[in-house]
């Protein structure tokens, strides 16, 4: 009894932020605050078919010292560790090892077996749930499902309180890593059960293994425990994330290149097109699908087909090198053809095997922007290629908007998220949807695929390509996501932008919906101070929306974007906007700067040579442009401010400057 009672008194580790506590007459144990954790945690190993949980063990040794449990069964030991990173996470860690003379057929371990510790309102508890594949799995309400599975992590939020709990694996590239999450109706309570599952694996005699490490961590903010979680796999794998973000031509949305035009013609075609109409952009691959494959087949990855690429791909790759291009190739090494009778016989037993049956195999994900060829009636998009009007099709910009909701904390993190796919804009897409397409590309930081016929665009479209160039790795977050709960999608998009010379937010809020929406934007939720005065300039309008405190509210009609430049009011002439790049100077502004003794407005700017467009500028009332010439002045009839146009041209240097004087005009002028 002693024994128990000291071991009792020790089981509390850590700081009082950290809050870990081990009871050992329970043997359970808790991790979190008052409003939120995880409690009454049980430990349990699935072993040759039965669990075997912690209460069932021969001895159980708790070290406080070393934070680690000791466990002894029949035929095997466990070992957990328990360490903290920081005041609001824990790592859990476990080693198994058999005593046995027998091997051991290991299933789930669980690491973490009990109930989520939000006291407040627990049934309007909500999840974020991640599919494992590029399927939107989105936020459910936990009382309002049966039971909830999520693969490698799951972000719970409970909006009464401010609450959130993370469980997320910090490893999950050995065994299978999932949660479980079921409502207690009569209770009121959520439970979870986070484990790794070996699926089988047998574990020889005399031998041992480590399961995956669990991740618990108690963030109030669920978007800041997501970039949290984050942080710490990304110092665990440390990963290498390509220097540049890939971008480059596929084609085919509106150019059908296996049964109108030859593949390499409309290949070609485009590549010489690009460095004409987009020179000095970034794009740097030529992508080919399919049409490279003799008979069009998956699987036949190293047949040439010569039909629709006759010179070769030796000649294809030095011609498209001499124009300083890499040809990109589309390959599924998984994905085999059944119509390739002869190599499914010999590779038979190297397939995925469901029921003792072989899998078919699909592309999970969004072809977002993405064409089809006329292969005839019930297949592709027949008779077109390419769809239109409708946000909900599995081409079209939901899918795609909540593929960002999902990869934005880990893209430029872990791997760079192709949450975008091919950017297609070009008409007959109506207007609204090319700036949905532009405006989720301008604020995605993924790759970027062409998906038109450069070659052959309308030129305000072809306009809307250079203004995603040079693609820039940061990442709107998604500040409704934990609002959004299913069958709701997040429309609210933030991204801060940070410059030596200034700071803005970008805003971005998607309608995919049949109706109107309203929404409110609240500065402080951008990370304003309180009370901070700020201009706004709606980017697609190209108006000026004018001085605003506290917040705004607009409306996003039907099936459009709004997107909308956010900074500090300044007391003295400064920039609202360009035209010149979706972030409105992040890429293009290199400098600007205000000299107050002399009252003159100092730009520089870069874009690739011989472009041109517009930097708008606000010019507080009671100030006057000392030479108005070549700019375009426009005073707003709401706060008696003037809306300058600067026009911008680049010379073959690729850069642009300019220097504008302002005057005081009299305090009587109206």
């Amino acid at each position: 009894m002693t024994r128990t009672c000291l071991l009792i008194l020790a089981s509390t580790l850590f700081t009082e932020a950290s809050t870990f506590n081990f009871n050992y007459a329970r043997k359970t144990y808790s991790f979190g605050s008052q409003t939120s954790g995880i409690q009454n945690t049980r430990l349990g190993l699935a072993v040759d078919g039965q669990t075997n949980w912690i209460e069932s063990a021969k001895r159980v040794e708790w070290n406080s010292t070393r934070s680690r449990l000791e466990l002894t069964f029949n035929d095997f030991q466990w070992a957990i560790t328990f360490t903290p990173r920081g005041d609001d996470w824990l790592a859990v860690s476990s080693i198994i090892h058999n005593t046995s003379q027998q091997p051991l057929k290991l299933g789930r371990a669980r690491l973490a077996h009990g109930l989520v510790a939000m006291p407040q309102n627990p049934e309007k508890t909500v999840a974020l749930l991640m599919s494992g594949w590029g399927v939107w799995t989105g936020v459910k309400s936990i009382a309002n499902n049966p039971k909830l599975l999520s693969k490698t992590l799951t972000q719970l939020h409970n909006p009464s309180s401010n609450a959130s709990l993370n469980l997320g694996f910090l490893t999950f590239d050995r065994i299978n890593t999932e949660q479980e999450l079921w409502w207690d109706a009569a209770e009121k309570q959520t439970h979870i059960s986070a484990y790794c599952d070996f699926e089988g694996y047998a574990l020889k005699p005399g031998t041992s293994v480590t399961t995956e490490t669990l991740l618990i961590g108690t963030v109030p903010n669920p978007l800041a425990a997501l970039e949290g979680w984050t942080a710490h796999v990304q110092a665990h794998y440390q990963p290498k994330i390509w220097n540049s973000i890939p971008a480059g031509w596929v084609g085919w949305s509106w150019v059908d290149p296996f049964h109108v035009e030859p593949y390499e013609s409309v290949v070609r075609r485009n590549a010489s097109a690009i460095r004409t109409k987009l020179p000095g952009l970034a794009l740097d691959y030529i992508w080919v699908s399919l049409g490279n494959l003799e008979d069009r087949e998956p699987g036949n990855w190293l047949q040439w087909n010569r039909k629709l690429m006759p010179s070769g791909p030796q000649n294809l790759v030095a011609d498209l090198k001499a124009m300083d291009f890499k040809l990109g190739l589309w390959a599924g090494a998984f994905w085999l053809s059944s119509r390739l009778t002869q190599d499914v016989a010999k590779l038979k037993d190297a397939f995925l095997l469901k029921d003792g049956k072989p899998m078919d195999g699909m592309r999970v994900g969004n072809d977002y922007g993405e064409g089809r060829p006329l292969d005839g009636p019930g297949k592709g998009f027949y008779p077109g290629t390419f769809v239109i009007n409708s946000p909900t099709f599995w081409t079209s910009h939901k899918a795609a908007v909540n593929a960002l909701a999902m990869s934005w904390f880990l893209n430029q993190k872990l791997f760079v998220a192709d949450s975008g796919n091919v950017f297609t804009v070009d008409k007959p897409v109506p207007l609204p949807d090319a700036q949905i397409s532009a405006t989720l590309f301008g604020i995605n930081g993924s790759p970027l695929m062409l998906g038109d016929d450069v070659d052959r665009m309308s030129p305000d479209r072809l306009e809307m390509i250079k203004h995603q160039f040079p693609r820039l790795p940061e990442t709107a977050t998604p500040l409704d996501l934990f609002e959004s709960v299913d069958p709701a999608y997040p429309k609210f998009y933030h991204l801060k932008v940070n410059k030596p010379w200034d700071q803005w937010s970008l805003v971005a809020i998607f309608n995919f919906d049949k109706e109107d929406l309203r929404q409110t934007v609240n500065f402080q939720r951008l990370d304003f101070a309180p009370n901070t005065k700020v201009t706004i300039w709606d980017h697609w309008q190209e108006r000026y929306l004018g001085i605003h405190q506290t917040a705004l509210t607009l409306t996003v009609p039907a099936n459009s974007v709004r997107y909308l430049r956010i900074a500090a009011e300044r007391q003295y002439p400064w920039v609202l906007s360009t035209d010149l790049h979706i972030r409105q100077g992040q890429a293009e502004l290199e400098t600007v700067r205000w000299d107050e003794t002399t009252q003159t407005l100092d730009i520089a700017a870069v874009r690739p040579p011989g472009y041109r467009g517009s930097i708008f500028l606000r010019v507080p009332k009671g100030l006057a442009a000392a030479n108005p010439s070549r700019l375009y002045l426009a005073k707003d009839a709401n706060d008696g401010s003037l809306v300058v146009r600067v026009p911008a041209e680049f010379g073959m240097d690729g850069k642009f400057s300019t220097s504008l004087k302002f005057i005081l005009i009299p305090q009587n002028t109206p």
